[in-house]
């Protein structure tokens, strides 16, 4: 299940709530990095490069990281940072962690960076078993972090009402899955549906959050750095709503990450249909305040969503649909937003996803069509919150149910993988870096 891995495949990592008391914006605020980096692969052996990252709390603070350790940066914009690669850096095959991080701030989410020649993509499969296997034992939504500290990524889902973390080999396998308990009640209803990743409590050590069907409660997990985690802590959404989406960012700019969720009415509940979502602010220390809702919807479910800065002004935005509206809700910079714009222009789908598809610095919408072969449209973004059509694709899958981005090839140029539900396939179309595939 790629969806919420979606931030992820871009380099097999995925990675927002409510005003301050004060309702000043802070001047340390924790950067949130998007797709693509540019570029976003080199060839080994290459001399020194310049390394472009965009995203949003960008300031004249802001460094640039290649594993942790700070380059040469400089300051373009609120949105765009530039940043100087030794030669050094690349002189061999393998992938880079990159992160922005404020002057003694938290660093960003992690986009990577692969150094490889271009490449025909091959996989080999790859399969852990985990005893015992009831009916949907499947691991979902995965997140890759580094938990125990040994330079190599790991992978950490939730697995009904645990939570499961495999360690990495470095090699591309996993050891056998570790379980940690998440939720209450029986495993089939509290089955994940979201999985976000962020040091909430500011001591370096990955952290976790989780949502689970059937439930209105989002529980947060810190990492001890070791690979083991502290018990969960519980926040209380609204009654009767369960995530479908989740996502972790500094909105208010005080350093100090926040959530933010999508919410539905549960299925349980008949003919009723609502949306919203709820921001909850960040303490600093691994807690949070309780939520803020905003409504989307008092008709409609809520269908994709989507987080990043579309007018440039380097602060973060939120995009939602409804089965009949795209809403644009233009971020306020406090953890607030503005009242939504309806975007006619700008489809509908199962899943949307952010990036900037063809290179002009802005950011594009890749949404994904559902059915049984399946499609994906392009709405390239004009960098003011307003975006256009530019075609569609078919998957030819088999009900294809999430999609994510990543340079699969190592020619510098996004590709779009697609995962299907009714099977066991992986669908690529390579990009040719100009929006098209």
């Amino acid at each position: 299940m790629l969806r919420r891995f979606a931030h992820g495949l871009s380099g097999f990592v995925l990675f927002a709530c409510c005003a301050a008391a004060s309702g000043q914006v802070h001047s340390n605020p924790i950067p949130f990095l998007d797709q693509p980096l540019v570029p976003t692969s080199v060839a080994p052996g290459g001399p020194e490069l310049t390394l472009t990252v965009h995203g949003a709390g960008f300031s004249s603070a802001s460094v640039v990281n290649w594993n942790g350790v700070a380059l040469p940066t400089s300051y373009v914009s609120s949105s765009q940072l530039k940043a100087t690669v030794p030669a050094a850096n690349t002189a061999q095959a393998g992938t880079a962690s990159i992160t922005v991080s404020s002057f003694a701030g938290i660093a960003s989410n992690e986009e990577f960076f692969f150094i490889s020649k271009p490449t025909s993509p091959t996989f080999t499969p790859f399969h852990v078993s985990v005893p015992p296997l009831p009916i949907f034992s499947a691991m979902s939504w995965p997140a890759v972090a580094d938990v125990n500290g040994d330079g190599k990524l790991d992978l950490v889902g939730g697995y009904l009402n645990e939570m499961a973390v495999l360690l990495g080999n470095g090699d591309g396998s996993f050891r056998t899955p570790t379980f940690f308990p998440l939720f209450g009640g029986t495993a089939i209803s509290t089955f994940n549906t979201a999985t976000v990743t962020g040091d909430f409590n500011g001591d370096g050590k990955p952290d976790f959050a989780f949502s689970s069907i059937n439930t209105n409660v989002i529980a947060v997990v810190l990492g001890k750095g070791d690979g083991t985690f502290a018990a969960p802590q519980v926040i209380n959404l609204q009654a009767n709503y369960v995530v479908d989406f989740l996502y972790a960012a500094d909105l208010n700019g005080d350093g100090r990450l926040d959530l933010i969720s999508g919410n539905n009415l549960v299925s349980n509940i008949p003919y009723v249909y609502n949306a919203n979502f709820a921001v909850c602010l960040g303490n600093g220390d691994g807690t949070f305040q309780p939520p803020s809702n905003t409504q989307i919807s008092n008709s409609s479910g809520l269908g994709p969503m989507a987080m990043g800065d579309v007018n440039n002004d380097g602060k973060l935005d939120l995009i939602a649909g409804t089965n009949s509206q795209s809403l644009i809700f233009l971020g306020n910079g406090d953890g607030t937003f503005a009242s939504p714009i309806s975007s006619q222009s700008l489809g509908l789908g199962e899943q949307w996803l952010f990036t900037d598809l063809n290179g002009d610095g802005n950011l594009d919408v890749l949404a994904l069509e559902g059915g049984q072969a399946g499609s994906f449209n392009i709405y390239p973004g004009d960098g003011a919150g307003g975006f256009t059509s530019a075609g569609s694709y078919a998957i030819n899958g088999d009900f294809p149910d999430s999609l994510a981005m990543a340079d699969i090839n190592a020619d510098g140029k996004l590709d779009v993988a697609a995962a299907s539900a009714n099977s066991q396939e992986l669908v690529l179309l390579l990009g040719n870096g100009d929006g098209t595939f």
